[in-house]
């Protein structure tokens, strides 16, 4: 009986110390995942590398530092302190240098090439009333306002994403929204003000992070299409992108869900709303240009080996008649990735890079 028992207390040490065990590497593992990997990508206050954010890939991660090296600089509103304008632009975050890197504000590009002065003018905050509003939005109260009679602009361009225009241009598409000037420049003055909220929240070395990190870099070693809920993944016939993993295209999911509001009728009605938007700045001497950005997956989708749908908004778009001026990022774009050029976007985040503008403004003149 004396050796049934030690038998058993010996066996109940081994288990308790295996778990012991088990539990001071699952802290070590979790420690080593969150300070090496997860830790910057879940307590990041940026948007930038929003792909590497949301899939966990850190292995895909480009670093960068943002500086400029044009002559020519753009002017944000709250350092406008009158005088000539030649372009105002309003757009979304690509038309707010996100995604970092070289020459990040695409109106820099504009600024030199054509020795213009380039307003840009982030879209307006108004919490009490609908929040953070869309280009169209903020443009119609510029617009309404009488803003764009006191600063007397040549050009308007309007910029947005290829993803967001189903919402932008075409479901429940207005161009009434309006407010005193004097509202509008209090509106402007406490978004000057605003300060970014640096503290981030607070999180442990064990988190949900470290169980994403693991499973979606395990996932991301099969040809899967999707990487979770947010990111998918195509795999190129070529390298589009320098590194290692230049030959794979990750980008957001909202590039799927969009597609099948892109008929010939919805992007007719774009263009109608557009040219609404044209003939109304023309009552007062301005012109709009219309800089629609390709998507990833819209840019890239020839070189896919299994491509999805593809979107058709380009094609239908350029033969339509306009009163405005159509920047073709897809057809200019296209024919530098057909060259051989890499890295017209980043391959960690769904803005471009300096490329792109570059050669866009490059190649074309403003009407």
């Amino acid at each position: 009986m004396r050796v049934a028992t030690q038998k058993h207390t010996w066996t109940y040490k081994v288990f308790a110390l295996l778990v012991l065990l088990a539990f001071v590497l699952f802290l070590i593992i979790n420690y080593l995942i969150w300070t090496l990997f997860t830790k910057d990508l879940v307590m990041a206050q940026s948007q930038a590398r929003d792909l590497v954010r949301l899939s966990y890939l850190v292995k895909i991660a480009q670093e960068r530092k943002t500086w400029v090296d044009l002559p020519n600089r753009h002017v944000e509103r709250g350092e406008f302190k009158g005088g000539r304008v030649d372009m105002v632009t309003v757009g979304d975050s690509f038309s707010v240098g996100a995604g970092g890197g070289r020459n990040n504000y695409y109106q820099d590009y504009i600024a030199t090439i054509n020795d213009f002065v380039v307003l840009n003018i982030p879209p307006v905050t108004d919490k009490k009333r609908i929040g953070l509003l869309t280009p169209v939005n903020t443009l119609a109260l510029l617009y309404n306002s009488g803003w764009l009679d006191r600063i007397k602009p040549r050009y308007v361009l309007l910029e947005s994403a290829e993803r967001y225009i189903p919402e932008r241009f075409i479901n429940e598409f207005g161009f009434d929204d309006n407010m005193p000037l004097d509202r509008l420049m209090s509106l402007f003055a406490e978004r000057d003000a605003v300060k970014p909220d640096t503290k981030g929240e607070d999180h442990t070395f064990i988190n949900t992070g470290n169980v994403k990190f693991i499973y979606f870099n395990m996932k991301d070693l099969f040809p899967v299409k999707r990487i979770n809920n947010k990111i998918y993944k195509m795999t190129l016939k070529r390298d589009v992108f320098s590194g290692t993993y230049g030959d794979r295209l990750y980008y957001s999911f909202e590039e799927n869900s969009y597609r099948h509001y892109f008929t010939k009728d919805s992007i007719r009605k774009v263009n109608d709303n557009l040219n609404l938007i044209a003939e109304k700045l023309a009552d007062k001497n301005i012109k709009l240009v219309f800089m629609p950005i390709v998507d990833r997956s819209n840019l890239y989708h020839e070189f896919a080996k299994a491509p999805p749908k593809p979107s058709i908004f380009f094609e239908e778009l350029r033969p339509l008649p306009k009163q405005y001026q159509l920047i073709d990022t897809k057809d200019i774009l296209l024919q530098e990735v057909r060259r051989g050029e890499k890295d017209i976007f980043y391959i960690d985040d769904t803005h471009w890079s300096w490329k792109a503008p570059e050669k866009i403004f490059s190649s074309i003149r403003f009407k």
